[in-house]
């Protein structure tokens, strides 16, 4: 109950560190770049 406010407050904290989720960055104006990287399977 309540873990979307708690975990937002934990990463304002510096608690959670969420850098490494984050695999790429691209201006706006690449906006449709992303879609062109590869595609991992998960399973």
């Amino acid at each position: 109950k309540h873990t979307y406010p708690r975990a937002i407050q934990m990463v304002q904290n510096g608690i959670v560190d969420v850098r490494s989720l984050v695999t790429h960055r691209f201006p706006l104006s690449e906006f449709k770049a992303p879609s062109k990287l590869p595609k991992k399977e998960t399973a």
